[in-house]
Formats: structure tokens, sequence, C-alpha cells
């Protein structure tokens, strides 16, 4: 079994460099045609099931790729993957003063509980049997490698639309879970 990273095809508000977060974009013309082109990519990969954000950007990537599947693959949505809540920073830039803004404004979803509600479904999707898809946003994937002692085979410290990694936890956190058992 092994757990794999999808990060969602591109929307407009990526193209332009802004924190699209809840906002609950389409996928842009260039994101559907290289989303073909991915989901072809990942066929040799055979997925057990596909865990989606219930974002339509995310669900049409996690749609593509499991049509792409040699055999049936079911799409399920899991809320806990849904992309962080910017508050009052949605739709405005990436710049360095809005991301020094993400920990100060009281609108953004607080990176706990970011990381509470993405933990319940990777604990899921780890008891599950066969190769698990996990099809959702960047501040979901840096949260996962950040915060819950996984790391991304190859390594990365950003996705970028349509990039994805097999996830591994660190040996550290493996070792810290058995002796919690």
């Amino acid at each position: 079994m092994a757990l794999y990273f999808l990060r969602h095809a591109q929307t407009p508000g990526n193209a332009t460099n802004v924190w699209v977060g809840r906002n609950d974009q389409p996928l842009s013309e260039k994101g559907r045609m290289k989303l073909e082109q991915k989901a072809l990519e990942l066929s040799a990969i055979d997925f057990a099931l596909v865990l989606t954000s219930p974002l339509q950007r995310a669900h049409a990537t996690a749609k593509a790729i499991a049509l792409a599947q040699r055999g049936k693959v079911d799409i399920v949505v899991r809320h806990g993957l849904q992309e962080r809540d910017f508050g009052c920073l949605e739709g405005q830039p990436k710049s360095h003063e809005n991301r020094l803004r993400l920990q100060l404004e009281e609108t953004v979803e607080p990176i706990e509980s970011l990381r509470k509600r993405i933990e319940a479904v990777v604990v899921e999707a780890e008891s599950l049997p066969g190769n698990i898809l996990l099809v959702s946003h960047s501040a979901v994937y840096n949260c996962i490698v950040r915060t819950m002692g996984y790391r991304a085979i190859p390594a990365r410290d950003a996705l970028e639309n349509l990039d994805w990694c097999e996830l591994r936890r660190s040996r550290g956190e493996q070792a810290r879970r058995r002796q919690l058992r």
C-alpha cells in the first residue's frame, strides 16, 4: 500500500497567483489540457481509491485520474481535504506581505484546525488496502509535509498544479507512532 498526493489542475486564480482558497473555481482551459496528459501518466499506478476535496477543481481532477485507470476506481469526497480557508486574503496576491498576514488575520483558518481535519483523512487513507490517491490543494500538501511527519518522494517543498508525489511517514514519526501503541 502506498499513499499518493496530487495537487489539482490549474484554475484561473492559480494562473494569476492569488489565493483561491474556498472559492470554488473551475479548471482553466490550460488546466484541463494538462490534466489529460497527467491522467495518462498516472494510469501507470493502479489506484484502489481516490479521496478528493469537495471543491470542483479537485473533484474534476480526481475524476479524470480515475477514468484513466485500467479498472473502475471509486472517488470519495472528504471535506477534510478542502483547501485552507484564507478568509479576507482569498483573491489576494501571494505576496510576501500577505504571507505574513496569514498568521495575523482572524478570518484565516489556523494551521492547527487545518491539521486536525486533514489528519482524520490521512489516518483513514493509511488504513485502506492498495494505493490511495489524495487529490487536494497546496495548503493541504504543505500541512501534511510540514506538520504531520510525512515526507514527499521525490522531495518537494511545494507542489505546482498537477504535481504529485508519494507520501511516506518520516522515520522519526514512525518510531513515535510505534511507541504510542
